[in-house]
């Protein structure tokens, strides 16, 4: 989830018909028209580097971009000081656009449309880019800004403010002794600052049987207060096999919390409905009934809370993400009213708070990007390191990885850690994943050539899951041809083998990923490395 921003530069005022007019006020009007929650804040350091344009040239801005570069939304409003740096400023912007399309072309067809499909235009000393499926209506809105409707107020006005709305710091005290557990949908609550990450484990595609993997990483924890939202990424067909499977998983999940912390109060909250705009056969709201018609049975048999949400949706315009499951901002400052008001956590003094004792490998790579795929993701879920030091998107594989390089360099980091390979080893041969490979070292230090590069091994998997999949056999291999790219390309290559030598290493179900106490030990093995 991300939020829409504005980025103003002082200046001189052009003497043009619309000097009174800022791209600031430009963007009120797209954000009163056009729906822009889900976009990302950037400031004038992104806009120099995305198309080449100085600083100095610029009286104020607008710049908009998805969260992730495997989305190519981007809205951009710049307001030029002299009118003749505006053929300029579009010419380095239209290069931007076609870099971007190339970069698209042959992984993400349907982003490639939307590049495609792009508005690119000026008008006095004002240009335009519009990258989005609401591109006309963005395009509308700039327009008739232009020519004199705007909104009447800004929309950060003091006077617009909800006078009962609470600040972050409120909801932080509130749940410091609480810890969220769950899917993506409940991740959001780490969106705007809401709470930190120390009180939330939402992870992308989390189900009821992962989550069971990780219950020593809630009790490390010490809450007080656990809360339960899963159940979406449970839902399959055939249902009814899906479902059995979930009562299942859900059921030992909460024995084994209620085991392992006895003095915990444990809620458990219903699976959120989905929007009306989800396309048939998908995720349905008569399946999530069902569901939560056995979350009950589950919440009663184990004498646990179970808290109903469906009021909030019945007393509130929620607004939903593009997918229609997730949702936007403002839900959750709702949801987490709502649950003061459901339970006896405002009422009941706090013994103590969750307490962050990752602090210490935070320091040590704050200036560090990790970049791979899921194995790299857990340093997040499990708060080893803060989220703009992980680069991990589920699933992830170099292809993917090569779209996310946009990201990597924004973050500017001192030194680069790459852990990826068990999923492409089952798609590409060992040649085409050393090109691959190649081609990812070769943009990140055409973009970062100061940054130190560190190419780690793919971690072996379990016998069952070298059972299941032969390809795992080739591992040693496929990590013998990355030492011999880090050597030719006069980079620094780790071998994480004297890990699973030295350490009982503890695998989750599928043999692939890693128990908590694996990133300890990986994060020590490899800290001196950023010396």
């Amino acid at each position: 989830m991300m939020v829409f921003t504005i980025g103003v530069l002082t200046g001189c005022s052009s003497k043009e018909e619309m000097t009174h007019l800022s791209a600031v006020e430009v963007g009120e009007k797209i954000k009163q028209d056009v729906n822009l929650d889900e976009m990302q804040e950037e400031d004038i350091e992104q806009l120099q580097n995305l198309y080449d344009i100085r600083a100095e040239e610029v009286e104020s801005f607008i710049l908009n971009l998805a969260s992730t570069n495997v989305q190519a939304d981007e809205v951009a409003v710049i307001k030029a000081k002299d009118a003749e740096n505006v053929a300029d400023m579009k010419e380095k912007i239209a290069n931007r656009v076609q870099d971007k399309a190339k970069s698209f072309q042959d992984y993400l067809p349907a982003e490639y449309a939307l590049i495609e499909n792009h508005v690119l235009k000026t008008k006095g000393n004002f240009v335009f880019l519009a990258i989005s499926e609401e591109v006309d209506q963005i395009e509308r809105a700039f327009d008739e800004a232009l020519n004199g409707n705007l909104p009447s107020t800004a929309s950060n006005d003091s006077n617009d403010q909800d006078p009962n709305q609470q600040p972050n710091s409120s909801y932080q005290s509130t749940f410091s002794n609480s810890v969220f557990v769950g899917d993506s949908i409940i991740g959001g609550l780490t969106n705007d600052d809401l709470l930190d990450d120390i009180h939330v484990m939402g992870g992308l595609g989390a189900t009821a049987e992962f989550t069971l993997e990780y219950v020593d990483e809630v009790v490390r924890r010490k809450p007080e207060y656990v809360f339960l939202s899963l159940g979406q990424n449970n839902i399959e067909e055939p249902v009814k096999e899906s479902k059995e499977n979930f009562e299942n998983q859900y059921s030992k999940l909460v024995r084994e919390i209620q085991e392992k912390l006895p003095n915990a109060k444990i809620y458990m909250l219903s699976i959120t409905p989905v929007s009306s705009d989800v396309p048939e056969g998908n995720l349905s709201n008569k399946d999530i009934d069902d569901f939560n018609l056995a979350l009950q049975d589950i919440a009663e048999t184990e004498d646990v809370d179970y808290i109903d949400l469906s009021p909030i949706f019945e007393n509130n315009d929620i607004r939903y993400a593009e997918d229609g499951s997730h949702f936007q901002n403002d839900f959750y400052p709702l949801l987490l009213d709502y649950l003061k008001e459901e339970t006896d956590i405002e009422t009941q003094s706090q013994k103590s708070r969750v307490i962050d004792s990752n602090d210490e490998y935070k320091q040590i790579f704050k200036n560090s990007v990790f970049m791979g795929d899921d194995i790299i993701g857990s340093l997040t879920y499990l708060d080893k390191l803060n989220e703009e030091n992980v680069i991990a998107p589920s699933g992830a594989t170099l292809d993917l990885l090569q779209l996310n390089v946009e990201q990597l360099v924004n973050q500017k980091p001192e030194h680069i850690f790459i852990l990826t390979g068990s999923n492409d080893i089952t798609i590409v041969d060992q040649e085409e994943f050393i090109e691959k490979y190649v081609k990812l070292i070769n943009s990140i230090q055409e973009e970062l050539p100061s940054a130190k590069i560190n190419i780690l091994s793919i971690p072996p998997v379990s016998e069952d899951a070298l059972r299941k999949e032969p390809r795992y056999e080739n591992i040693e291999a496929y990590n013998q041809s990355l030492q011999d790219l880090a050597a030719t390309e006069k980079i620094n290559y780790i071998d994480l083998s004297p890990i699973f030598k030295n350490n009982t290493i503890q695998y989750t179900k599928n043999g692939i990923h890693f128990k908590p106490e694996f990133y300890s030990l990986f994060l020590d093995y490899i800290k001196d490395d950023v010396d």
